[in-house]
């Protein structure tokens, strides 16, 4: 039996000087259970940017949920 959910993904990526801190990955299927997952792609980056790091997860994190109120 073939079974198929249709799934949007979002990605983001918080990047300071041209360099990737910190990437950010959503999977929103139309049922079932979402998935957010955030990398810290550069130590150092994300540390001496912790919090301009942090506002992007925050920002991400509304879309996913902007997203989550559609997909109802």
């Amino acid at each position: 039996m073939l079974n198929i959910t249709k799934t949007t993904n979002l990605s983001g990526s918080s990047t300071i000087d041209n360099q990737t801190a910190m990437t950010m990955f959503a999977s929103v299927p139309k049922t079932g259970s979402p998935t957010i997952s955030q990398t810290i792609t550069n130590r150092d980056l994300y540390l001496s940017n912790q919090s301009e790091c942090d506002s992007d997860y925050d920002s991400f994190k509304i879309e996913v949920d902007k997203l989550l109120t559609e997909e109802q």
